[in-house]
């Protein structure tokens, strides 16, 4: 078996496990992403299309699976173009170049985590550190930033870093755990917001 048909049968076979028609069609899916990325790239690069889509498939579902192989190798502007919709059970809007840059952010958020316990340990012990009890003056610093973003916005000069920073102090004012996680929620939303319009620009440079 040559490395090509190698590839095209490792995807297939994965596509396969989703249950979602017969093998045939994975196949004929399989055989179309590999012909799209050595249009413009090399055996090497679709190499890499193979090893990835173990961990994409592993990750998400279906068209998303495909779609995060597909970018990690290729780049996410190409990736989205390359699912069946109809096949994969999901609406044409659902796969997107958006939710493959959020999800490629999702794994490097999930690889830094890896290395962090990798070198520190888990630190699930670590107290909180949050709310009055060590910071008296908590609620008084989250209104004022809270403020801030709210003037800056209604000034029109609002930015990530005024949206960024009053999720973060809200949560550094939260006394009770389940109020605490849902600021943190927001707080790391609203960072990986930012990260997708950092990469988003950075795209639209090149």
């Amino acid at each position: 078996m040559t490395a090509l048909e190698s590839l095209v049968t490792t995807l297939a076979n994965h596509m396969a496990r989703s249950g979602l028609g017969p093998y045939a069609k994975h196949e004929e899916i399989a055989k179309r992403l590999v012909d799209e990325a050595l249009k413009e790239h090399d055996i090497d690069l679709a190499e890499r299309i193979r090893t990835s889509w173990r961990e994409g498939f592993t990750r998400y579902t279906d068209a998303v699976g495909v779609a995060c192989a597909m970018a990690w190798a290729m780049g996410q502007e190409r990736a989205a173009g390359l699912i069946d919709p109809e096949f994969a059970g999901v609406d044409e809007e659902t796969v997107t170049p958006d939710l493959v840059r959020q999800l490629r952010i999702l794994d490097e958020i999930r690889r830094e985590r890896a290395a962090q316990d990798a070198r520190f340990g888990r630190q699930d012990a670590l107290p909180s550190g949050t709310g009055t009890a060590f910071e008296p003056a908590a609620v008084d610093i989250a209104n004022s930033y809270r403020d801030a973003c709210n003037t800056a916005f209604k000034e029109k000069i609002g930015t990530f870093r005024h949206v960024f920073l009053e999720e973060v102090f809200e949560a550094m004012a939260e006394d009770d755990p389940a109020r605490l996680r849902a600021e943190l929620i927001q707080a790391v939303a609203v960072g990986v917001k930012w990260l997708e319009a950092i990469d988003k620009k950075a795209e639209e440079d090149r």
